[in-house]
């Protein structure tokens, strides 16, 4: 395995989980205007900031366990294809591709971590079961 190439995937998904939540946010606040009472834009902020949250807990997992971040961002690809209905139009393509390609990422990092680290996992885990 060419430990360059698997750092660039590791780092590479982790950056665009942290991008991905960076473009998320903004595009969540650009519906909240200041001439909006203070209860209406706590309402609004609740009601959009769902999927920045998503994604952040998406990557917390990720970070460690890949394969389910995988998952979870490929999950909140969908979902947040489905959310946005026929509104969105663009927005909607770049979350969504966005969130796949992470997630792909990702996989592609979990299946390049070294054989060594994997067999290293497995052991520790059936000892603690053994026991």
């Amino acid at each position: 395995m060419n430990p360059p190439l698997r750092k660039i995937f590791y780092w590479s998904a982790r950056l665009l989980g942290i991008f991905l939540i960076t473009i998320a946010v903004q595009m969540q606040l650009s519906g909240i205007h200041p001439t909006m009472t203070a209860g209406n834009m706590l309402l609004a902020l609740l009601s959009r900031l769902w999927l920045p949250l998503a994604l952040t807990a998406a990557l917390v997992i990720a970070w460690r366990w890949e394969a389910l971040g995988t998952a979870l961002y490929l999950l909140i690809a969908g979902l947040s294809w489905l959310a946005a209905g026929k509104a969105g139009g663009i927005e909607r393509v770049l979350l969504s591709a966005s969130a796949v390609v992470t997630g792909v990422l990702f996989m592609i990092s979990a299946l390049m971590r070294p054989a060594q680290q994997k067999e290293s996992r497995d052991t520790v885990s059936t000892r603690k079961e053994g026991k």
